[in-house]
């Protein structure tokens, strides 16, 4: 019988604990809409017009419910981009749209839908595949690399008691290119469908 209640207290603890301090493992798709001199998705690189990647995917660590990390990978034909991204975003700046109230026991009936705000960083490292060398049949790229700022818009629906969760986001961005005359890089969208366990 003591083995029982110690076992049943046990479980309480491991529960109440993960739902304070819960860390997020997820994977999103991402669209790009990019605004790069004046184009969709293109800019020159040595005089070469390079179509940007708009397609890609990533995968997601978030340490709190407000802290999200990411590593994202675009691709097409000829370019390759591997991304870092950081958001943070403030319980104050979160409004629950609708929903049962989350509680600190893990509730399997709770649910919410819910919009996040947030503010984060990124860089990106482009590969340009602009070059074929036919003696080793290898591509010699050309590469760049972006840092910016990016301000998250999160809508996200929540549930089995915040043990899942499913969610959209654009997400404004703005960055520089290193390394370049012009240093200002371009403006855009990256739009993401995603999903995230919460252990």
């Amino acid at each position: 019988m003591k083995k029982k209640i110690l076992l049943i207290v046990a479980v309480f603890c491991i529960i109440a604990i993960s739902q304070v301090q819960a860390l997020g493992i997820g994977v999103q798709g991402n669209f790009n809409v990019n605004f790069e001199d004046g184009t969709k998705d293109t800019y020159e690189e040595d005089d070469t017009s390079v179509k940007i990647p708009n397609l890609g995917f990533s995968l997601l660590v978030s340490p709190t419910r407000q802290l999200h990390f990411a590593g994202s990978y675009y691709f097409n034909e000829t370019t390759n981009i591997f991304g870092l991204t950081g958001d943070y975003c403030p319980e104050g700046l979160s409004l629950k749209i609708a929903g049962s109230q989350p509680t600190l026991l893990f509730n399997p009936s709770a649910w919410w839908l819910s919009v996040n705000f947030g503010f984060g960083a990124f860089v990106n490292l482009m590969v340009i595949n602009a070059e074929q060398d036919s003696s080793e049949d290898v591509n010699i790229g050309n590469m760049s690399t972006t840092v910016g700022l990016r301000v998250p818009v999160v809508l996200s629906f929540n549930f089995a008691g915040g043990l899942f969760e499913v969610f959209t986001s654009v997400t404004p961005s703005v960055g520089i290119r290193l390394a370049e005359k012009t240093p200002f890089a371009n403006f855009f969208f990256p739009i993401a469908i995603g999903a995230r366990i919460w252990l």
